[in-house]
């Protein structure tokens, strides 16, 4: 099991740092293929939702977007690292 920060999805989600984008991409892609399984805590997805609300002036329809899919995201099993 591997705990995924607020950094790995706000990464992902504005793909500003291209490196960390391609290793988030491609740590959720591995979940999603059931490759491996995620943990994320309550703490992670309020952060998420103040760092898109007041460092990137997201709004709340798109800062609710982003939740819905952090939210959705599904894994099973472990990681191969």
């Amino acid at each position: 099991m591997i705990f995924v920060d607020t950094n790995y999805f706000i990464r992902y989600f504005l793909q500003d740092i291209q490196a960390q984008y391609k290793t988030a991409r491609t740590l959720f892609k591995q979940a999603a293929a059931g490759q491996c399984r995620l943990l994320i805590s309550t703490l992670v997805i309020f952060e998420i939702n103040w760092v898109l609300a007041s460092s990137y002036r997201f709004n709340r329809a798109a800062v609710a977007e982003v939740l819905s899919q952090v939210l959705r995201l599904k894994s099973r099993t472990d990681c191969a690292n």
